[in-house]
């Protein structure tokens, strides 16, 4: 008798070239499906930046669309600000902005 648990399953896949792959596509379309014009940055639907989110939150979930629930949506829409909004908010958003970038995946 084996227990069958979801989240080493998907972690085998993920790990797994060809299966990561069908994952990817997965996502991509799920992300689009879920955020629409809410994604902004069309860098996060990129097979790479996709393949390192899922590398990196393998252990957490149990499903792909674990990744395009409200928990996870800052993966994938970003907030966007106007220069006058974040000027109203700080005198230094053009640091705050440089340290963002740096950080940001």
């Amino acid at each position: 008798f084996t227990l069958y648990s979801p989240r080493i399953h998907l972690q085998q896949r993920i790990d797994d070239a060809v299966q990561r792959d069908w994952l990817v596509r997965d996502l991509q379309g799920r992300i689009q499906e879920v955020y629409g014009t809410q994604v902004q940055d069309q860098d996060v639907l990129q097979p790479d930046y996709i393949t390192r989110v899922l590398h990196l939150r393998k252990g957490h979930i149990s499903s792909v669309s674990d990744l395009v629930s409200l928990e996870y949506s800052y993966l994938w829409v970003r907030p966007s600000f106007s220069d006058q909004q974040m000027a109203a908010l700080s005198s230094e958003t053009q640091h705050i902005a440089t340290l963002i970038i740096r950080y940001v995946p």
